[in-house]
């Protein structure tokens, strides 16, 4: 968030939307489980502070699971994620 502060009028004057950060998870992967990058998401809407309701999720994904609308019609609050071996699970309360 300091450094998207220090580089808000920038934002601004190119009329960005969304920065997304990719942290990768180093060291906690192995043969029976997957690991996932940490997906960090500020939103000019919220002045280019984080929006946890996207964290971990890839901005494609937030944009396919429509989450700007679930979050307009219900509170939510992210639990967690996990991968399967059929794709990613996202859970919500």
């Amino acid at each position: 968030e300091q450094l998207l502060a220090r580089s808000l009028p920038d934002l601004e004057k190119a009329d960005v939307r969304r920065v997304s950060f990719i942290v990768s998870k180093d060291g906690k992967a192995d043969k029976t489980t997957y690991s996932l990058p940490s997906v960090f998401t500020f939103r000019e809407k919220a002045d280019f502070k984080e929006d946890h309701l996207y964290r971990d999720i890839e901005p494609t994904v937030s944009y396919q699971l429509d989450m700007l609308r679930l979050g307009k019609n219900f509170t939510l609050n992210f639990l967690g994620d996990q991968l399967s071996p059929s794709g990613q699970i996202y859970l919500y309360k």
